[in-house]
């Protein structure tokens, strides 16, 4: 009996220990995750946020992406600009832009880079075994000018190293921005036969 007594005070004493940490604990892990529950309050946040939806919105509309693509303004993102699958939502993609670089982009510099991740979206729902950043850009410049294009590259490699605009971009006659070559009409063949 004692035996028994002993072990139901202990863990009834386990279980007051466990319930003032919880008291301790819990507003503790509200306060560091509230913008994870809650969402980020920040008036700059949710202007930009919404600015960047009225972007992506368009330009899904415009490439026929069909798939939704949910916003992410992060502290840290390696690669400046990304986009990838959600892991919550079937068919969904997340654009993750690092904060500081996205501060430091106009409104022609972040339509551009939004462009090229929503070509990279085209490409993995249309032809997913042809990814490369060349398509992806040649994507993004049915809505954007190569002009904007270049400056995202310029921003991004400035501190990444330089890269080669030809390889990412291509030739600027391979994606149509010179003046097209107006061909003379040719005579039609049956010209001769109808003449009397």
């Amino acid at each position: 009996m004692k035996i028994g007594s002993q072990s139901v005070r202990m863990s009834g004493n386990h279980k007051g220990r466990y319930f003032s940490l919880g008291f301790i604990f819990v507003p503790l892990l509200l306060l560091l995750s509230a913008n994870k529950l809650f969402g980020n309050h920040n008036p700059d946040t949710k202007r930009t946020t919404k600015r960047i939806r009225a972007i992506v919105d368009r330009f899904r509309q415009d490439l026929s992406i069909r798939e939704r693509v949910f916003i992410s303004i992060v502290a840290k993102n390696d690669k400046l600009v990304s986009i990838e699958r959600t892991k919550k939502t079937r068919g969904g993609f997340v654009l993750s832009f690092d904060e500081t670089f996205l501060n430091g982009l106009d409104d022609n510099e972040l339509r551009a880079s939004i462009a090229h991740e929503l070509g990279h979206v085209w490409i993995f729902t249309h032809h997913p075994y042809l990814h490369t950043e060349l398509l992806a850009n040649q994507i993004a410049l049915r809505v954007v000018t190569r002009e904007n294009l270049e400056k995202v590259y310029e921003k991004v490699w400035k501190d990444k190293g330089k890269g080669d605009l030809k390889e990412f971009l291509g030739e600027e006659t391979a994606v149509g921005l010179k003046p097209e070559i107006r061909l003379k009409s040719l005579p039609k063949t049956t010209d001769g036969l109808t003449k009397k």
